[in-house]
């Protein structure tokens, strides 16, 4: 599929526009250079500002060069509540500096041990679960059948109910999750944080599924 998209944007002049803005952690250089895409235009988010409020469009200066108002009135207009903040952009180069192959290696190893920790104690504890994910990624399914696309991983009406009430339970151990039960590791974490984590998502999914079977 790649090779079609890359190969119909070069034969028509399309841009080619990757949103990174939550992929960007895949890789050093992003997911687009994991799966062998050559994107015209990247968007990226707050992973570039430590964390903080920022977005960012990269990409070659032929491009670029739209928003350069260095000569008088830019082709395209671009400004906002966050362009160049002070604080986001140092934190941000703060972050970007600190973010080396060595640290995505580290982060998304700890990715690959979450989520087989998770696995197999969902398996042991015979939850009707499991989770999903890449690199430093990682998403809970309330349901047993091989996810091989987008389409099935969407809940159901009582899978949806029951990932909100593993939310909550996520929240009472003092671990902020997405509602849809997806989260990201970050590089201060630690293995110890990364077993923590894996226990707590397990014993809040476990508890669920005694109070309210999804399955």
């Amino acid at each position: 599929m790649r090779e079609v998209i890359q190969d119909c944007c070069n034969r028509y002049g399309i841009l080619l526009v990757v949103d990174e803005v939550v992929s960007y952690r895949v890789g050093f250089r992003g997911a687009h250079d994991i799966f062998g895409l050559e994107p015209d235009l990247v968007a990226l988010g707050k992973i570039i500002g430590g964390g903080l409020p920022v977005g960012a469009v990269a990409g070659p200066a032929s491009y670029m060069a739209v928003f350069d108002h260095t000569r008088g009135k830019p082709a395209v207009s671009h400004g906002g509540t966050f362009s160049a903040n002070p604080l986001s952009m140092t934190a941000g180069l703060a972050a970007l500096q600190s973010y080396t192959k060595d640290a995505v290696a580290r982060l998304n190893q700890m990715g690959e041990t979450l989520r087989r920790e998770i696995i197999e104690q969902l398996r042991r504890r015979e939850v009707p679960a499991q989770v999903t994910g890449a690199s430093s990624l990682f998403r809970l399914h309330l349901k047993t059948e091989v996810i091989r696309n987008y389409r099935a991983s969407f809940p159901s009406a009582l899978q949806k109910a029951a990932l909100a009430k593993v939310h909550l339970a996520m929240l009472e151990r003092s671990f902020l999750m997405t509602t849809n039960c997806s989260g990201a590791l970050s590089t201060p974490m630690s293995e110890t944080d990364v077993r923590d984590l894996a226990a707590a998502l397990v014993d809040a999914t476990h508890e669920t599924w005694k109070q309210s079977p999804w399955d």
